[in-house]
């Protein structure tokens, strides 16, 4: 396996000066900021942000059973929540600027973005503890330096420090954008419609992402993105170190070392829009807890995606596939490992909100097969319609055990309607509804209980300024 990590580096390496979708620091057209003239010793700030207000029904996305008595919690969801965003950005030369957003959110549930109505109480008066108080915290959802030059290798060049949202390729893998990491970004462009970006991110120090004693984690990541021929290619291979790790339950005393290889394409033939995504991931955990065993890591994915216009109806479709543990008695890991936030990568209920074919939640294309039609309009110039049909299969089966074995996910529907209420001022609905399949009984417990439906349907306003 480290001589095929050795070829594919040497294939992104070559690929790197042969003439950017995929930058590592997330630019488009290369420049960090657009090169502003300010006058010495004052800077151009530019304020920005939104206000997001949603409400959302919901049930069954965790124990897929209505609540009759069978088991499962009660699940049932109807609330509302809001979220407040601010960013400055001072450029303060035409080469360096920096970025500040604060972000509000609920910090003590699992670093939620959102906060949500009605969870305060400090009322006074002869009816006291609801309501009248500060609703959520303020933080940093970004701090970061960036300064970009020609000055030191003759091509445009620059370096990013601090906190930022930050992911690998189309975040596949890797994918902290929601609240960002510390991270040093370096990169170059050596030709035009080239950049090369290398990363040091730091996951977390003196913890371990177990709870454990770890000194620290890691991870090192080398990107490519080039053009040639029309075909948008990028690579990266990056390196997770972490001292006591945490995979599927399996907890590393000496240490988790993951490598991931990153491969993806795109191209329009003709008008058709196509793109494809990989990952190939190896290395090992070290001494799983109470034994001296290690475990291989041996996961990957890829997607397959095309788009076209068809009249002023924009149809697009895709295939996804993530390994899951193909053998579970051995100790190889076979499992497509991920890292991600919060959000929707694929479906809207499935991916984001619901438990998935790994049996946790926000997991990704981990042990997941999915195949997506779906068709988007403008029914005017203010109202947007769109609808999607998934597929959805587990790549392995999770138990071998009668009743237990399906990979029958099941098929999910989603549609979102959007209105243009005013400049900057969109109110939205988004819907999705799982048709549970077989192997949710897994998720149910009792393996003669057909698991339920699950839905969720959220409406929102959002102001952007």
């Amino acid at each position: 396996m480290k001589k095929l990590f050795i070829l594919l580096l040497s294939v992104v390496a070559l690929v790197a000066f042969t003439s950017s979708a995929f930058a590592l620091h997330g630019v488009k057209d290369m420049f960090e900021y657009t090169p502003q003239v300010v006058k010495s010793k004052k800077a151009m700030l530019e304020f920005s942000g939104h206000i997001r207000v949603r409400g959302e029904i919901a049930n069954n996305n965790s124990d897929f059973l209505d609540n009759d008595g069978l088991g499962g919690g009660d699940d049932e969801k109807a609330s509302y929540d809001a979220r407040v965003n601010l960013m400055m950005k001072a450029t303060v030369s035409p080469n360096t600027m920096g970025v500040i957003e604060l972000q509000s959110g609920n910090f003590s549930d699992g670093g939620s973005d959102s906060y949500g109505w009605g969870n305060c109480q400090d009322a006074r008066g002869t009816y006291t503890g609801a309501g009248n108080c500060k609703p959520a915290n303020i933080t940093l959802r970004q701090a970061y330096i960036a300064y970009q030059s020609t000055a030191l290798t003759g091509s445009l060049s620059g370096f990013k420090v601090g906190h930022m949202p930050i992911a690998l390729g189309n975040g596949q893998y890797y994918n902290h954008s929601e609240f960002g990491d510390d991270a040093i970004v370096l990169w170059t462009q050596p030709m035009d419609g080239t950049e090369v970006a290398f990363a040091i991110i730091k996951g977390d120090e003196n913890g371990g992402v177990a709870g454990g004693s770890a000194d620290d984690v890691d991870i090192y990541a080398l990107t490519v993105a080039t053009e040639m021929n029309g075909i948008s290619l990028g690579g990266d291979i990056s390196y997770l170190n972490d001292n006591s790790g945490d995979v599927l339950g399996a907890i590393a005393e000496d240490g988790l070392n993951l490598w991931n290889l990153g491969l993806r394409a795109s191209t329009d033939v003709s008008g058709v829009k196509l793109s494809v995504d990989a990952n190939i991931q190896s290395g090992e955990i070290e001494e799983i807890a109470g034994t001296t065993t290690d475990a291989d890591l041996g996961g990957w994915a890829i997607e397959v995606k095309a788009s076209t216009k068809v009249g002023d109806i924009g149809v697009h479709g895709g295939i996804g596939y993530g390994s899951g543990d193909e053998d579970l008695t051995d100790t190889d890991i076979d499992m497509f490992m991920t890292s991600l936030s919060n959000g929707q990568d694929f479906t809207y209920l499935y991916d984001q909100k619901a438990i998935t074919a790994t049996g946790s939640s926000r997991t990704g294309l981990a042990n997941t097969t999915y195949v997506n039609v779906g068709a988007s309009t403008n029914v005017n110039p203010d109202v947007k319609v769109s609808g999607d049909i998934y597929w959805l299969q587990a790549s392995e089966k999770v138990s071998s055990a009668a009743n237990f074995d399906s990979k029958d996910v099941g098929w999910e529907v989603d549609s979102k309607i959007t209105y243009q209420i005013d400049s900057n001022l969109v109110w939205y609905v988004e819907a999705g509804y799982l048709f549970a399949g077989d192997f949710y009984k897994n998720i149910t417990g009792n393996g003669t209980k057909d698991p339920d439906d699950a839905y969720s349907v959220r409406h929102g306003v959002v102001l952007s300024f």
